[in-house]
């Protein structure tokens, strides 16, 4: 019988679930760009920039998120879904995104974040969110979420010999590889891009700074070996069973 959660346990799980919600749109743009584009979808500010993002992306650091914060994430969601299938149409209910100093290049490349089935084909609404944040709805493809620190432990000490396996299926050398994992990483952000950069040199990566790459590894694991789908749930399944996902 599944155990039945506290107030207090939900609510930890919620904001929980919520970072993993923000590391899986962070894997396609950056902070600031983010930012911009809530702002975009919401008509005004929303009190999210940069470093309230990052703190709701860092579950250790974050005390949960407003109804105000949530409509603003929900509203951007429905712009870059509707973006993505339509510029002028989004353009038409949102207003200009250029009113805002967004470019139409980030609004091309971040994703926008799906419901659960059988309506994946949507976006995430506010009710969807607010359920989240209390943990009475499940994203199955986010992955990451209370993990314990042996799993954590056993899943950073194979994401290195997960990519050291990618490197040698395609016989790349250091320096390839290097440039290859790179490429498919999907953030440009000058600082990840080092960072990833030193871990591919051999550096060690954290519990926690694999917690908050989750999705954007995903991505770049998924460009790499050219799958239609591999989400951050897919990779921490690869990494605690030790089998590849194909």
């Amino acid at each position: 019988m599944e155990k039945v959660l506290t107030a207090t346990e939900r609510s930890e799980k919620g904001v929980q679930t919520l970072a993993s919600l923000m590391n899986y749109w962070l894997a396609t743009t950056s902070h600031d760009k983010l930012a911009a584009i809530l702002r975009w979808g919401y008509g005004e500010p929303t009190g999210l920039d940069g470093g309230s993002l990052s703190r709701i992306r860092n579950a250790k650091q974050n005390r949960g998120a407003g109804i105000k914060h949530l409509d603003a994430m929900a509203e951007a969601n429905r712009a870059i879904w509707l973006w993505k299938q339509d510029p002028e149409a989004a353009i038409q209910e949102f207003g200009p995104h250029s009113s805002f100093d967004v470019k139409a290049e980030w609004l091309d490349e971040i994703c926008w974040l799906p419901a659960p089935e059988p309506n994946e084909d949507q976006p995430l609404d506010l009710g969807d969110l607010s359920m989240l944040l209390m943990s009475r709805l499940e994203l199955p493809y986010l992955g990451g979420q209370l993990l314990s620190p042996a799993k954590l432990s056993q899943m950073t000490e194979r994401f290195a010999q997960l990519l050291e396996a990618e490197a040698s299926e395609r016989s790349w050398g250091p320096r390839e590889a290097t440039q290859q994992f790179q490429a498919a990483y999907p953030s440009t952000d000058p600082g990840r891009q080092r960072r990833l950069k030193e871990l591919l040199m051999g550096g060690d990566i954290s519990a926690t700074e694999l917690e908050l790459e989750l999705a954007a590894f995903a991505e770049m694991l998924r460009s790499i070996r050219g799958l239609d789908s591999y989400t951050p749930a897919d990779l921490q399944e690869e990494l605690l069973s030790a089998r590849r996902h194909s």
